[in-house]
């Protein structure tokens, strides 16, 4: 009968089971008292030490069986030697989910017999734990492979060496250290699955332009980001009392990624903000921006139009057109600047006089800008464009010069 069935089954022949109360349960067997005891009190001791007994073994096993094996009784009753098999080394484990480590790897303290593996260790002190990675193959003095290898998306970084210590073909410490700081960085400096111009480890470089430049990509780059605003245009000049001249259109703006191989040479044209117009004259067109690879312009940004100038009071539309994007890589987020809308000025001589124009913005900025001014005594200039890419907002009154339209820019995050 197995061990574990006979729990079911009382110890004596006739009587009941008298459990014992927690009192009696403490004594042991001495409180049953008499010799020989009762049927009942032999019944109720005996059955109490089988659950403890069943308990006991219940928790062994479930230990022994936390890898999913069924424990029979012949493993619970040689629990050591069960304990001991279950901790064997660790073989081929999936790190994260998505990673996974190619051939043999053994966590733990056995000897080197087929397989290379990690092993940790110790002096005998409670702060010395060293651990070290164990080659198969050569002989001491030689140079062993050590089965672990580095992934970074499709990028394979080859199997660490481990130079010789010792006879247990031992890396030392600082060796592994180098080796495997070398392997992530060249694996992080190469991997090319990034999707928002963020190197893996969530590191960027920005390189910001303000002015039109020529740069080498540099070694370990093979994607970049780019931000481009092409110029806003300058607001018209008014040229009569009572006049309100057009507001600049804003520069045109893409975003987009493009491939690069280290040492290609990028040139860069960032597009200035246009001028304001003199009294009665369109203000000037903002400066276009583009990127071209080893000649080949492949980003091309128009920037904005310049405002009218003003020649009468009154209702007047047509400001500066927003520049577009001619071209840009298959895929790229453009935008056409947002054109200047309608100027007007309300009122009579002597009297107060509102304008309202629209500033072309560039693709997130500009809007309506208002000022006032009176007739005979005052004139008011236009705001300048925002930065980067907005034209700039309408005059009002006369002989007024318009404003400028803000500068582009170019982005390069990689």
């Amino acid at each position: 009968m197995s061990f574990f069935n006979r729990f079911s089954s009382l110890w004596a022949s006739k009587g009941t089971v008298s459990p014992p109360s927690d009192t009696q349960s403490d004594q042991g067997f001495s409180y049953l008292g008499q010799i020989p005891p009762s049927v009942e009190l032999f019944n109720g001791m005996f059955q109490e030490r089988d659950w403890k007994i069943k308990w006991l073994y219940q928790q062994i096993s479930s230990v022994i069986g936390l890898d999913g094996s069924q424990p029979s009784e012949t493993e619970t009753g040689k629990a050591g030697g069960v304990l001991k098999n279950w901790f064997l080394p660790i073989r081929n484990p999936t790190i994260l989910g998505t990673t996974t480590m190619l051939g043999s790897l053994e966590l733990g303290s056995q000897s080197v017999s087929s397989v290379a593996y990690i092993d940790f260790h110790t002096d005998g002190t409670n702060t010395d734990y060293n651990a070290r990675i164990i080659a198969l193959g050569g002989s001491p003095g030689q140079i062993g492979s050590a089965g672990i290898s580095f992934y970074c998306s499709d990028v394979f970084v080859p199997t660490i060496q481990s130079n010789v210590d010792n006879g247990n073909r031992a890396a030392t410490t600082a060796f592994v250290q180098s080796r495997v700081s070398s392997a992530i960085s060249s694996a992080v400096s190469s991997a090319n699955t990034y999707t928002d111009g963020k190197q893996p480890g969530g590191l960027t470089r920005e390189l910001v332009l303000g002015a039109t430049t020529t740069w080498s990509v540099p070694s370990g780059v093979t994607r970049i980001k780019a931000r481009v605003w092409g110029g806003g245009g300058g607001s018209g000049g008014t040229g009569q009392t009572n006049d309100a001249a057009r507001g600049g259109g804003g520069g045109g703006y893409v975003e987009c990624y493009f491939s690069v191989v280290p040492g290609d040479s990028l040139s860069i044209v960032v597009g200035g903000g246009g001028s304001g117009g003199a009294p009665g004259n369109y203000g000037v067109t903002g400066g276009d921006s583009a990127i071209s690879k080893n000649g080949t312009t492949f980003i091309y940004v128009h920037g904005g139009g310049g405002g009218q100038g003003g020649s009468g009071s009154g209702i007047m539309v047509g400001g500066g057109a927003g520049g577009d994007v001619p071209v840009a890589p298959s895929g790229s987020l453009s935008r056409t600047g947002d054109s200047s809308g309608i100027a007007i000025l309300m009122g009579q001589s002597g009297s107060t006089y509102l304008l309202v124009c629209s500033a072309g913005g560039g693709v997130f900025w500009g809007g309506w800008t208002q000022r006032i001014a009176y007739a005979g005594t005052q004139s008011v200039a236009g705001p300048s464009g925002v930065y980067p890419g907005g034209g700039a907002g309408g005059s009002a009154h006369s002989q007024q010069y318009g404003s400028p339209g803000a500068a582009g820019l170019v982005i390069l995050e990689y």
